[in-house]
């Protein structure tokens, strides 16, 4: 198991590895071809936690997150895997900034 943060959506706990470069690449391109508002937006962001999680959690499938997922706590979720994945911001900086050293 690779080490990470650990969250809990429905009734389980997943350790969340990085995020793989093929997971970011295809993540950023399904982003690009459908832009905010666009329903398939939410596709691409369903297949990246799938993908994600399944490194530590290769039985987790997509009817589980279609269930236990929702928009109170999608946010958080993503915000673990940016997390784990080395993207992170300081409070402190604006966005579009560079982070102070």
């Amino acid at each position: 198991m690779i080490d990470g943060p650990k969250l809990t959506i429905g009734d389980r706990e997943f350790t969340v590895a990085p995020a793989t470069i093929g997971a970011v690449k295809r993540q950023m391109a399904g982003y690009r071809d459908h832009p905010v508002g666009d329903p398939a937006r939410f596709d691409v962001s369903m297949q990246f936690i799938l993908e994600t999680l399944q490194r530590n959690h290769p039985d987790l499938d997509m009817e589980f997150l279609d269930q236990w997922l929702d928009m109170r706590n999608l946010s958080s979720v993503m915000q673990t895997i940016q997390s784990a994945s080395g993207f992170e911001t300081k409070k402190d900086d604006a966005p579009g900034e560079t982070p102070a050293a």
